[in-house]
Order: C-alpha cells, then sequence, then structure tokens
C-alpha cells in the first residue's frame, strides 16, 4: 500500500486489528525485513504498521538531503552528551 508523507510516496504495510503498533526498520531494510515482526505483533492481538523509509524499499527518495541536526532536539541531553564525546574520542584518534 502507499501513501503520501511530506510530499513521497511512502510504501506501509498493516496487518491484524487491534491497538496499532508502529514497527521501524533497520538501516539498509525495508518493510520486508521486518514482516516476521509484523505479523508475531499481528498474532498477539495489534495492529502492526510498517513503512519504509525515504529512499528504502518502495519509498521514493527525497529530492533533497536533509540534514539530522533538527533530530537531536528530541534528544535527552545524555545522548547528546554521549554523542558528543564519541565525536571528540573520533577526532583525537
Amino acid at each position: 500500500m502507499q501513501c503520501e508523507i511530506l510530499g513521497l510516496k511512502t510504501e506501509y504495510a498493516r496487518a491484524g486489528s487491534g491497538k496499532p503498533v508502529l514497527i521501524l526498520h533497520g538501516w539498509g531494510c525495508d518493510i520486508n525485513a521486518i514482516a516476521p515482526v509484523a505479523n508475531c505483533v499481528a498474532a498477539l492481538g495489534y495492529e502492526a504498521v510498517s513503512l519504509d523509509f525515504p529512499g528504502f524499499g518502495k519509498t521514493e527518495e527525497p529530492k533533497e538531503i536533509t540534514p539530522t541536526q533538527p533530530m537531536n532536539k528530541h534528544m535527552s541531553n545524555k545522548e547528546k552528551k554521549k554523542l558528543e564525546q564519541e565525536k571528540r574520542k573520533a577526532e583525537e584518534a
């Protein structure tokens, strides 16, 4: 199935019924890779909803690259500090 999210044709799948559970794939995968998880979630009485991220599976690639920096505002201070420390260690190496 497809819908439009932020102007991109986005592939998604639904399985089961009940309260919805969003299942997200990892880097380099698509909804086919997480179908077994979706089926298990559906078998437990939930509606499993999975989607292909932009540029993965059957979802369109974005026309321009969006920086990941805005995602930082959703991270906790502890997570931000950990990433900053890892970045400094990598730069020192």
